[in-house]
């Protein structure tokens, strides 16, 4: 190291007077501004002077470490070849360090110009620094060299006498970076007048610091860390390689950073000092690798070395003799390498404990490797422009969009190509040619000349065309065609992009660049482990044409999509799949896609969101066990809300909702209404958000498509679906998350769907009707849910089912949940896993529809669809033997309309009674079950309306379960399945709470049906044939007089007078109207005065009134007289009579076992009727 002092105004006198290394006296620290604080050299020096109190201004390009200990007062990051950044971060220093510089190490491309733009960028560094300090008044201005060529012989030359001055050195320096450092000492002297100037020249600084893991192959950091990652796995017992760069007796001269400290130090206080090692003590590769291995105490016999000239055996005796002869000149490095061990140890125990020996070997591993930044340009970051294209030669328009493309990439990325200090960014186009057939090749010769002359018009000197055959319709091959020579060619970044697309923002290269280094923060990998896209003006919220670093490419082989992907599935497939790890982000920089064919919406997800994905995935999980890399993948849930009514105020709500850190989410809505005045508010206050995606359906094609449809763009494991009118808890993915994980092989998880409290007697019918018992499943049945409703339902997505929702069910709604549970559990259990699981804890609100209001038509919709779940699982659905109220009410129907067509009164009555005795019986059964069965005290106390009120809401309840079976049997008739009328779907789906509960509540039902049709049809028919009876024979008309046989004498005797008294002194029966008893006396009558022809006449008056009737057989009330007629003939019938019991037919009605006694008595007391 070489030291100048260089004495200027003000003299050096001034500096002894009040030294720099010291702060005494000094009300306010003073000011020193460090440029390249976050460097080896810089840092230290900060740290220093830090300690001391002074006021300590870091400058760097990059930021210091996050996790370093505060070693400085403010730090300020920019590029000092910007005059204006310098001014703003030299105000109030009195103190200039300048150790800033952007190094060179040996390109890959012999054609790059790199030498001469660092010659630039630290010569502009250096002139803006001086420029700024002499304006702010800086006191002391010092700048660190590595210019350490020797000087040659003074040559006397007339042209360097100037005043009678000494004649001057003429140097001799080594390359343009020696020249730099040449210039920019002899620019520093020019300000000598001004302020002190300061010169220091180090050769090489090596010490602890953040490039011990990622610096020069030959830097004794990098030495230590391989001798070190060697030893540890020695003691595994593994032998193990290690790879150096360069030759083995390369010299040069090497310094410790603290050793540099006190040599700046003590020359910034004035003071001589021998600390720096002079420039004869140089040491070269093998000789510092020999010092490494002995102070790490490593067996050199028990690992292999190798460099660029071959293998490196420090064990033999020559080696080790020329080691002992230089040991003496070395024994100043051991104390410097002895630091840098032990804290290069430190370094890698934090990282290998916890580890299992095959997590320590996969760690230390890549450390014996040569370096990555030793295999690139420093300072040069290169991108890749993967453009595939179709060849054809007839069309104009895809070299105008070139044209337009090529401009747009010029003016976006000219600052980024040309601008010094920092960072500096290339850029290379890469276009994959598709080539259909053999015989358009030299047509497809033409073309690529064209699209090269494009862009080296507009500044791209790095244009490859890579023409390619096609194989498959697919042409995602022609991307990897072209990624695998960009990755030969070392490309740091690869961008896939569209020929219609222009770039609208500037600076797109490097905002890049700094968000790969942000991504790290969140998902724990390595840089440039992630995806990053840009902002598509043409669709907001859609990640389009994603960027990949080089390490996406190391993981799959140089391949950066899978074969099988169409490039149109690209996008999705690079930012979903690094998603799923958090190392996924979109950057501020717009683009407008003319073409609008990145990211198509199917109809069906593609067969690469299953297992290509999944495989894809734990491929990244793989490499990152292997490096002993700490990224975790996280959990995916999807939302997928299918929206018809666009409530912007409920779906806010929704997409409110936060995962945890361990979870991913997209909001998937599919608006099923075009014309909705929302869709455009919806879209436009969601367009800065990745993670909502709103899809617009042509046209109103139902919930099931609409669900399909985001099942199609979904790549999460699972997916929730919601209605558009719920409100979830706000822990809702939390809970959704930790039911998951703690069943991972479930088909599905059901939630509970929560009603408000009922405030009127149509909510309260609402509940009490039973339509809505599966909303809150969850608390009644724990495991082996049977289905559960698309308001509330988890289900897995990343198994290839091809279960969807079918599109035979109405678009409103009906049956089709069901349906999908089913399907989704028989898959599940096919695969080994398990049925739905409940999730109590995972609940939303749903509000009363229509606010509350009266409506019946939803219940019918919902039960005409859900009626084809009996011919779509016929399993599941088993025969009744007892009718539900809808086919009760239809056969009423069906007799009614009969009757009135034929004009068979009798069948038009019994229907009106049958329909009568359907409803009484369902409110009776509904009003035994609540209020006695399930003893409802305690609901009826809640609500505002009391007894009376909740009796009416059970029967309305009845109303809604009746019009739900009503909707059911419509939908059968509607869709032509005869052989499902009278089935029932067993809703539990083979549960122990399905067949046998509703077969016996029907059978109940079927019951009380008859009896309460006998009662009805009883007293109507009684009352029907009084009044037949009435309109035949008015009042005054009475029976003409009946002879009856008196014996011998053949006397006659009237059973009927005017008086309206029989024989008897009885009331004669044939004027007494209104009783059935009239039918009955005037047929026992007719029978005993043996008069056949007038009994035939009467028998089918009253059978043809009977029939009307259509109740009970006809014969009912005359059959016993038919009995006596066809035993035995006239008078001996009356024998046969007498001999009966009046109680055979009192079970019929009781008047009329009344007057089968009377007519008894009359028979066996009557002398003239008793031959």
């Amino acid at each position: 190291a070489c030291i100048e002092n260089v004495a200027t105004t003000p003299p050096p006198e001034e500096m002894s007077d009040q030294p720099a290394a010291l702060n005494h006296g000094s009300q306010t620290p003073r000011v020193i501004v460090i440029t390249g604080g976050s460097g080896l050299l810089g840092s230290h020096l900060a740290k220093y002077y830090h300690s001391r109190e002074f006021h300590v201004r870091v400058v760097d390009i990059k930021p210091p470490e996050h996790n370093a200990r505060r070693y400085y007062s403010e730090s300020v990051v920019g590029n000092l070849c910007d005059l204006g950044f310098c001014k703003f971060v030299v105000r109030g220093a009195e103190i200039v360090l300048h150790c800033a510089n952007i190094g060179n190490r040996k390109p890959v491309d012999p054609f790059d110009d790199h030498e001469t733009i660092n010659y630039r960028a630290n010569h502009a560094m250096t002139q803006n620094l001086l420029t700024s300090a002499s304006q702010a008044g800086v006191k002391t201005f010092l700048l660190t060299s590595t210019y350490t060529r020797p000087y040659e012989p003074p040559v006397e030359d007339d042209s360097f006498r100037h005043n009678g001055s000494s004649p001057k050195l003429l140097p001799t320096p080594r390359g343009l970076c020696d020249l730099e450092k040449l210039h920019s000492e002899q620019l520093a002297r020019t300000y000598s007048n001004r302020m002190t100037i300061l010169i220091v020249r180090f050769s090489s600084i090596y010490g602890p610091g953040p490039s011990w893991n990622d610096g020069d192959d030959t830097h004794p950091a990098s030495i230590i860390r391989k001798v070190l990652a060697a030893k540890h796995l020695v003691r595994s017992g593994f032998r193990p390689k290690i790879e150096l760069s360069g030759g083995t007796e390369c010299n040069r001269c090497l310094i410790y950073v603290d050793d540099a400290v006190r040599t700046v130090v003590s020359l910034m206080e004035g003071e001589k000092t021998d600390y720096p090692p002079r420039s004869n003590q140089a040491v070269s590769n093998l000789e510092l690798v020999k010092l490494a291995v002995e102070v790490i105490e490593l067996d050199p016999s028990s690992v292999d070395m190798t460099c660029d000239d071959g293998t490196i055996n420090i064990g033999n005796s020559d080696s080790a003799s020329a080691f002992n002869s230089t040991s003496r000149c070395l024994k100043s490095y051991e104390q410097g390498l002895s630091q840098l061990r032990d804290w290069t140890e430190a370094k890698i125990q934090v990282t290998l404990s916890g580890k299992n020996s095959e997590g320590r070997r996969n760690y230390l591993m890549p450390l014996l490797s040569r370096s990555s930044a030793d295999q690139q340009v420093d300072n040069v970051i290169k991108f890749a422009i993967l453009l595939p294209l179709s060849s054809q030669p007839d069309s104009n328009l895809p070299l105008e969009s070139l044209k337009k493309f090529a401009c747009s990439l010029r003016e976006a990325s000219w600052r980024d190509r040309n601008e010094l200090g920092g960072i500096r960014y290339d850029v290379s186009v890469y276009l994959a040619i598709d080539i259909k057939d053999a015989s358009v090749v030299s047509s497809s010769l033409r073309t690529e000349s064209r699209v090269e002359l494009i862009f080296r018009e507009h500044g791209f000197s790095r244009v490859f065309i890579i023409p390619c055959l096609r194989q498959k319709d697919l042409l995602g091959h022609l991307l990897n065609n072209s990624v695998r020579r960009a990755y030969e060619d070392r490309c740091d970044y690869y961008a896939i992009m569209n020929p219609a697309t222009e770039l609208l923002d500037e600076g797109w290269l490097r905002i890049i660049h700094a968000k790969f280094r942000e991504i790290p923060v969140d998902s724990g990998g390595p840089s440039g482990f992630g995806c990053t896209a840009f902002t598509d003006i043409t669709r907001p919220g859609m990640p389009t044409f994603p960027i990949v670093h080089r390490t996406h490419l190391d993981i799959f082989k140089g391949e950066i999509i899978p074969e099988e992907l169409d490039i149109q599935d690209a996008s999705i497939y690079l930012f979903q799949l690094y998603r799923h790890f958090g190392a996924s982000a979109t950057v501020p920089v717009r683009i407008r896609n003319l073409a609008r064919t990145i990211g198509k919406e199917a109809d069906a997800s593609p067969d690469w969101t299953f297992d290509t994905f999944e495989g894809s995935k734990a491929r990244i999980q793989l490499w990152a066990e292997q490096n002993s890399l700490n990224i975790k993948p996280r959990m995916s849930l999807d939302i997928i809300i299918p929206s018809y009514r666009v409530s912007l105020q409920r779906l806010s709500r929704v997409l409110s909702l936060e995962p945890s850190p361990s979870c991913i989410t997209t909001f998937i809505i599919v608006v099923d209404n075009p014309r909705s005045p929302c869709v455009y508010e919806l879209q436009h206050s969601n367009s800065h958000r990745t993670d909502v995606r709103i899809l617009v359906n042509e046209s109103n094609k139902g919930a099931s498509a609409a669900r399909n449809k985001g099942l199609a763009v979904s790549t999460a494991e699972w997916v929730a679906f919601l209605d558009d009118d719920v409100d979830p808890s706000q822990n809702y993915l939390a809970v959704a998350e930790k039911c998951i994980r703690n069943q991972p092989d479930a088909a599905g998880f059901i939630g509970n769907t929560c009603f408000p409290a009922a405030h009127n007697i149509f909510t309260t019918a609402i509940q009490l009707s039973g339509v809505t018992s599966f909303w809150d499943i969850a608390d009644r049945i724990a495991e082996d849910v049977p289905w559960g409703i698309t308001a509330n339902l988890i289900v897995r997505r990343n198994a290839r089912d091809k279960v969807q929702f079918d599109l035979r069910f109405p678009k409103t709604g009906g049956g089709e949940d069901i349906d999908f549970c089913i399907n989704k559990r028989k898959a599940s259990l096919k695969r080994g896993g398990t049925a739905f699981w409940a999730a109590p804890e995972v609940v939303v609100a749903h509000p009363w529809w229509d606010k509350g209001q009266r409506s019946y038509k939803r219940f019918f919709s919902w039960s005409r669809g859900d009626g084809a779940l009996i011919k779509m699982h016929p399993d599941l659905a088993w025969r009744d033997v007892t009718p539900n109220s809808a086919e009760t009410f239809s056969l009423a129907t069906i007799l009614i309309i009969s009757g009135v067509l034929l004009f068979r009164w009798s069948m038009v009555w019994f229907g009106i009674v049958l329909a009568i005795a359907n409803f009484l019986a369902h409110v009776l059964h509904d009003l035994h079950r609540h209020l006695i069965r399930q003893n409802a005290q305690v609901d009826i106390a809640k609500t505002p309306f009391g007894r009376v009120g909740w009796i009416v809401a059970i029967i309305e309840g009845v109303l809604i379960r009746m019009v739900n079976d009503m909707g059911r049997l419509v939908g059968i008739l509607e869709r032509r399945e005869w052989r499902s009328v009278g089935k029932r779907f067993d809703w539990f789906t083979g549960g122990p709470m399905g067949i046998v509960e509703e077969r016996g509540g029907g059978i109940e039902r079927a019951v009380l049906i008859l009896g309460i049709w006998l009662i009805l049809f009883n007293t109507s028919l009684s009352k029907r044939a009084c009044r037949k009876f009435k309109s035949s024979h008015p009042p005054h008309q009475t029976m003409p007089p009946m002879q009856v046989p008196t014996g011998p004498a053949s006397r006659t005797r009237s059973l009927s007078s005017p008086s309206g008294r029989n024989t008897l002194g009885q009331p004669n029966p044939v004027t007494s109207h209104g009783s059935t008893s009239n039918i009955t006396c005037i047929t026992s009558a007719l029978v005993l005065a043996g008069k056949p022809e007038e009994f035939k006449q009467w028998a089918d008056r009253v059978k043809l009134d009977l029939e009307i009737k259509k109740n009970i057989p006809a014969g009912s009330y005359f059959q016993p007289v038919l009995d006596i007629q066809r035993s035995s003939t006239r008078f001996p019938a009356c024998n046969w009579l007498a001999e009966q019991d009046s109680q055979k037919f009192g079970h019929i009605t009781p008047v009329y076992g009344r007057w089968m006694e009377k007519i008894r008595q009359m028979v066996t007391d009557s002398p003239v009727l008793y031959p």
